[in-house]
């Protein structure tokens, strides 16, 4: 999972610190499809964490911070979305970049880096979760 996030943060990387030549060569249209498949694997990653935190509360495991936690990220997930669909809407059929558009850009990238952030913090949260329950918990081979 961790390594997950570590590729979304290469492609955040990647996607929006690419050299000049890079960025000369990249159409909106790639950018929103771009952008539609990183959104795409985030919800895929949220959706797992939901997973998780179901099946824990149903065998009996106190998971309210890790519920609020995700509930903050998809919270943001519905910004971020917001703000994509908004960028779409921009994009059209340009087929080059304006400086509204630019602007547009920078705010779902730091959208998608506050989302990361958020996921992560319930990744570490759920991890330490475990790692108490199996050390109160020892499994005992006979």
């Amino acid at each position: 999972m961790k390594n997950k996030i570590l590729v979304g943060a290469l492609a955040l990387t990647i996607m929006f610190a690419g050299t000049q030549a890079f960025a000369a060569t990249i159409t909106p249209a790639d950018l929103s499809n771009r952008i539609e498949s990183m959104y795409s694997r985030m919800a895929t990653v949220m959706d797992r964490f939901d997973d998780l935190i179901t099946r824990a509360q149903a065998s009996g495991r106190d998971v309210t911070q890790a519920q609020n936690l995700l509930q903050t990220a998809v919270a943001k997930r519905a910004t971020l979305k917001a703000d994509i669909d908004t960028l779409k809407a921009m994009f059209g059929t340009a087929t080059a970049f304006t400086p509204e558009m630019r602007a547009q850009v920078i705010k779902v990238k730091n959208d998608f880096i506050d989302l990361k952030q958020t996921v992560a913090t319930v990744r570490d949260y759920l991890k330490t979760a475990l790692e108490a329950y199996r050390a109160s918990n020892p499994v005992t081979v006979e």
